[in-house]
């Protein structure tokens, strides 16, 4: 479950954002396409090259289309601008979680060898 700590928290910060919205003036289509395009920035982090850097890149994609769909829509409210907040901070987190390490193989990385058992 821990190779997945850059996704989870991607996805609770798109989940956060959405009950803000909500929270902050009831349910519009803005604030929903917004949540949306969060939720899929976090899928494209969870399925993006391992790299710290590629999966910040994804989440500022996602960022820049919420803050893009907030200011066609109607004007920045309010709520819109938490939910670019959120998607900022989905940014820094999925630069800055770690997941976990791969297990390492007898032979260096690749070699095709027996996974080494760390339980002795």
């Amino acid at each position: 479950m821990s190779q997945y700590r850059k996704f989870l928290a991607a996805f609770a910060l798109a989940v956060v954002s959405a009950l803000v919205a909500v929270g902050a003036d009831g349910v519009t289509s803005p604030e929903i396409l917004n949540a949306l395009v969060a939720g899929i920035g976090a899928v494209f982090v969870l399925i993006s090259d391992p790299s710290p850097a590629v999966k910040a890149l994804a989440a500022a994609l996602s960022t820049v289309l919420v803050g893009i769909s907030a200011a066609l829509s109607d004007g920045i409210t309010g709520a819109e601008w938490y939910q670019i907040g959120f998607a900022a901070v989905a940014i820094a987190s999925s630069y800055f979680v770690p997941n976990s390490q791969p297990t390492t193989r007898a032979g260096g990385p690749g070699a095709g060898e027996a996974f080494i058992s760390r339980r002795g």
